[in-house]
Formats: structure tokens, sequence, C-alpha cells
């Protein structure tokens, strides 16, 4: 999917093995997903993602806009990315939920009111309010494919989300701005979150059942897995993100 701006990350996973799409450890994998997000996994490595989709907290536009300006998405020196990295300082693996095709952590960033504005990937488009604007045909379309259940994370790995502190806002194309086919619904417009205190979250899980190993044989590998799998004896990590201030954050699994 074509994104201009949403959630934007980077994964860096210490020691992460051949999983189907992933990276090893030896290597860095740079992809774009469908929301125009980019990252990359390793044992140090880095997988990537970004743009913000998905579900919006604000209440949908109901008048009309003064102007079709109003649904293009901000320029992109207004939005400051945060780079949040995910280290591993235990000498067992541990399991993390997955989010969209490829794979992101399921992090969770919670501003004052407890509203996650983690979107994770959007897999359809069109979905923001730009590329409603001189479309002949806004019919959605989405990707098929088959989404990880989890990613493991092994011992020593850290895994890097660049988030582009984006938030998407609900508002309702007119005819006017598009009258291409499906134009008049519901789009997303990107805007930057407003300055303060935030929470980052993630829960991870020290048990795993089913086929919960990367292909390799390295044990401390990191990887998407794509079976089915059941995971317990959950544990959350939870650090604070000032924002705009802070540009770099850890979340420590301990």
């Amino acid at each position: 999917m074509r994104r201009d701006l949403s959630l934007t990350f980077i994964i860096m996973l210490a020691a992460c093995g051949p999983q189907k799409s992933d990276t090893t450890d030896s290597t860095t994998d740079s992809t774009t997903d469908s929301s125009g997000a980019t990252g990359s996994d390793s044992g140090g490595a880095t997988e990537a993602t970004g743009t913000p989709t998905g579900s919006a907290t604000d209440t949908p536009t109901t008048g009309e806009p003064l102007s079709c300006d109003a649904f293009v998405t901000p320029p992109p020196e207004l939005f400051k990315s945060v780079e949040i990295t995910i280290i591993s300082k235990l000498t067992q693996p541990v399991w993390i939920g997955a989010v969209g095709c490829g794979g992101l952590p399921a992090l969770r960033i919670l501003d004052a009111g407890a509203v996650d504005l983690f979107d994770g990937e959007g897999e359809c488009f069109p979905e923001q309010c730009q590329d409603f604007l001189g479309a002949d045909d806004c019919s959605l379309g989405c990707n098929d494919c088959a989404p990880p259940s989890a990613r493991r994370i092994g011992p020593g790995s850290s895994l890097t989300i660049n988030w582009s502190g984006a938030r998407a806002v609900p508002m309702q194309m007119t005819a006017a701005c598009a009258p291409g086919t499906d134009c008049q619904r519901e789009c997303l417009r990107p805007e930057p979150v407003a300055a303060g205190d935030y929470s980052v979250e993630l829960t991870a899980f020290r048990a795993c059942d089913g086929v919960c190993d990367c292909d390799v044989a390295d044990p401390n590998a990191s990887c998407a897995l794509w079976d089915s799998v059941k995971t317990a004896d959950p544990f959350d990590a939870t650090i604070s993100l000032s924002y705009p201030d802070t540009d770099k954050i850890e979340l420590v699994l301990e």
C-alpha cells in the first residue's frame, strides 16, 4: 500500500534467523510495507515500515472543509520521529505479538487518556485522504497476506522501531474534492501527535507452545513466526516518552 506519512518503523533484531521473509542475523534487509513503513531483523539487524494508518481516535469530521487543502497531509517537517529500541536482557527467548503482514511488534503507545496511538501496519489502500484527491476510483483494496502469529526474540536481541509521531484523524471526503468512484467516504488524514508524556508498553511471553523457534539452529535467533503458536506466562515492559523532547528510548525486557 502506498502511504505519504503515517507510522514509521525500523526493526533491528539481534541474531535474527531467516524465517519466511525475515532477515538473518548477519544481514540487514530493508523493505517497505503497505503502510509505507520500514524495518529489519537481526542479532542487532534492521527491518523497515512507516506512515500513519489504522483506526483513529478523533470524531469524524461531519461538515465540509473550506478547501480541499484540508485533506492534504501536513509537510514531513511537522512530524518528529522517535527511535524506540526493544532490548532483551534475558538468558532465554521470549515471544511478543505481531501486527500486520510484516509482523511489527505489538507495541502500545498510550496518551494521557490511555488512547493507543500505535496503529501498526495498514494493509488497505486507499485510506489516506490525500490519496483520494484526483483519483478516478477509490475502491478499497487490501493486501492478501498471511500475517505472522508472533515474534520470537532471542536472548540479547534488540529490536528498533522508528515511530513517526503521527496519528490518523478521520474525515469525510466530499464529491467536490474527490468525484471519483467510491471516493465519497471516510478517509484518514495524518497529523502530528500532541506534545506531552506517553507510555510505551509491550507485553512479552516467557512460554510458547507450537512451532516457536526460527528456521536456523542458532538459539539466539530472532524472527517472525507464521505457524500458529500459543503463548503463556506474560509480563509487561513499560517506559515513559516525553514527546517531542525525546528522540530515542530503550524498552528493556528483563
